[in-house]
């Protein structure tokens, strides 16, 4: 649930605004989501916002929206009247989970991975809209248009193609690692155009010695 409230305490008109209702819940084998209040139910909740808001007037219209991500994997952008902006919400694809009987492998799901960065709002095409950059809990960046398209070529997967390839296999048999920081925008080789900064929770053991301690990775992405 996200709110919005004056420099008074009040909250602002059309707010809270929530995201929806977590899907994909044991409503099917659980009397606690039965709908019989005899049995006592359990309110299904709305999906987290993990990360924080972004706030900015990404289409230009001279009014400011408010943009969120969540754990339900989509992409949340309200109005300042807190009515949802059109073509909203976006998702991400569909990614694995990790099996919590037998191999415990990953298994392919039919949801969009999560989402806990607080997304970034930035100019990367030159025009006057803004794109919304964020990346999700499968080692995904996306960045959409402000009117809910994708910008393409993404969303990329950032892995370290010169890491240890046991490491990186390891990674992909048993669960991504996720990409839970704010990306950042700059032109930052000083020439046209700018690029997206963001870490991973990758960890491997170069190029520090076996045994101690592992290294980190971040990205530039043009």
């Amino acid at each position: 649930m996200v709110h919005a409230v004056r420099w008074d305490g009040r909250e602002l008109r059309g707010f809270p605004v929530h995201t929806r209702r977590i899907r994909h819940l044991p409503v099917g084998t659980s009397d606690a989501f039965d709908g019989d209040r005899a049995n006592g139910e359990v309110p299904v909740s709305y999906a987290s916002v993990l990360g924080g808001t972004a706030v900015a007037d990404i289409d230009r219209d001279g009014v400011q929206e408010i943009v969120v991500g969540a754990s339900d994997g989509r992409v949340y952008c309200w109005n300042a009247s807190g009515s949802i902006c059109r073509g909203f919400p976006v998702a991400t694809d569909p990614g694995s989970s990790r099996d919590p009987y037998g191999t415990h492998a990953q298994i392919r799901n039919d949801h969009p991975e999560g989402i806990g960065a607080t997304p970034t709002l930035g100019n990367l095409r030159g025009d006057r809209r803004l794109e919304i950059i964020v990346g999700s809990i499968d080692q995904k960046l996306y960045v959409w248009r402000a009117d809910g398209s994708r910008l393409s070529p993404f969303p990329v997967r950032m892995v370290d193609p010169s890491a240890p390839a046991d490491e990186r296999q390891h990674d992909r048999l048993i669960a991504p690692r996720a990409i839970v920081s704010t990306a950042a925008i700059a032109n930052v080789d000083a020439v046209r155009g700018k690029e997206i900064v963001v870490g991973t929770n990758e960890t491997y053991s170069s190029p520090s010695p076996p045994g101690t301690g592992g290294s980190g990775r971040a990205y530039v992405v043009r």
